[in-house]
């Protein structure tokens, strides 16, 4: 049965069409503390060229530009500075991701290397906020389940999370429900790590879509194709009350 969207939309700033980043850590303080840090993990197809030109790059995500709007509402409304990690996820198994700590370096990574990395770079003061679509919300789960007891995650959203391992070219009927390669045991100590977990979901795209998950704290089902659903403002107006309502 299909649920009923309970999002309610704040005002959103204009969309960034510059995907350039010169200017994006400018207002970054090192100093602060309880400094968000999103990260935002994009799926198999999200990364392209950039207002640089660098091609992939995680720049190039329509994930990005919602998760910058997110970024300067929480500077503007609430003077809370955000860092960031920008990363999209594919068929090749390599997580292609950027940092505001080094804007113009693009690397590659594999899962592993990248959930270290999210532990090891953390400011000790710093809140983690995981927003993953797609692979990238399977991506999200799995650095979630990889983190250290001690590392909670402050909040998780998944956006039409999909298996990278049940779904793929090769296994086309692994790819009409969340990721149930991550048990239930799993996902409830992704749950306990957690301070929130929202997942949204769609049903338009019939044959490429997540579901609700029980073990999640809300789950909304969004009138939107898989495709688009990670940029819609709704989905992100969500993501910002989460985020701020700890500011």
């Amino acid at each position: 049965m299909r649920m009923f969207v309970f999002l309610i939309l704040l005002a959103i700033l204009p969309l960034t069409t510059q995907c350039g980043h010169e200017s994006d850590t400018s207002e970054l303080s090192e100093s602060a503390e309880n400094k968000p840090t999103l990260v935002v993990m994009g799926g198999r197809t999200s990364c392209g060229r950039d207002s640089n030109g660098n091609d992939p790059s995680p720049y190039a995500m329509g994930m990005y530009s919602r998760a910058k709007e997110v970024m300067d509402m929480l500077y503007d409304q609430a003077g809370v500075k955000s860092d960031y990690v920008l990363s999209c996820y594919g068929e090749s198994s390599t997580v292609i991701f950027a940092t505001s700590s080094e804007p113009n370096k693009i690397a590659r990574a594999t899962k592993e290397e990248f959930s270290n990395m999210l532990q090891q770079n953390r400011g000790a003061s710093s809140e983690l906020f995981f927003a993953g679509h797609s692979y990238g919300g399977w991506l999200a789960m799995k650095t979630s389940l990889a983190l250290n007891a001690e590392d909670q995650i402050s909040g998780l959203f998944t956006i039409d999370p999909i298996s990278r391992v049940k779904c793929s070219f090769s296994k086309p009927f692994g790819c009409q429900s969340s990721p149930t390669d991550i048990k239930r045991a799993q996902r409830e100590s992704i749950n306990q790590k957690t301070g929130q977990w929202v997942n949204f979901f769609q049903t338009q795209t019939w044959y490429l879509h997540a579901s609700a998950i029980k073990e999640a704290d809300i789950n909304y089902e969004v009138d939107a194709a898989h495709r688009e659903i990670d940029t819609r403002a709704g989905v992100w107006s969500e993501i910002y009350k989460v985020i701020a309502a700890r500011y």
